[in-house]
């Protein structure tokens, strides 16, 4: 059962991490050049802010809808959208880069 339980969080936490890191990476190189050339550097400054704000209420509506039950499969519907939603709003490297 822990073999098991140790497998799928992994999955979890791979599907999690590509599906933030994937479009963070896109968004920062089309924003970051934007940015840089017209001069808003603050914009890349808020945008994560609002992306981690959206990511966080992804892994918190889950526990109020669904009763903290993680093996229903809306549960991780609202993980993966939250971390889309933190990668299209450029995650930490969207912050960093406008810095």
């Amino acid at each position: 059962m822990a073999h098991r339980v140790s497998e799928e969080s992994s999955l979890i936490i791979v599907y999690l991490t590509i599906a933030e890191l994937l479009p963070a990476t896109v968004v920062v190189l089309v924003l970051g050049s934007w940015s840089d050339a017209t001069g808003r550097r603050k914009f890349l400054m808020w945008l994560p802010c609002v992306g981690n704000a959206l990511y966080a209420l992804g892994f918190l509506l889950p526990w109020y809808i669904n009763a903290a039950d993680i093996d229903r499969s809306s549960t991780m519907i609202f993980f993966v959208v939250g971390s889309l939603a933190s990668g299209l709003s450029g995650a930490v490297p969207g912050f960093l880069s406008g810095k």
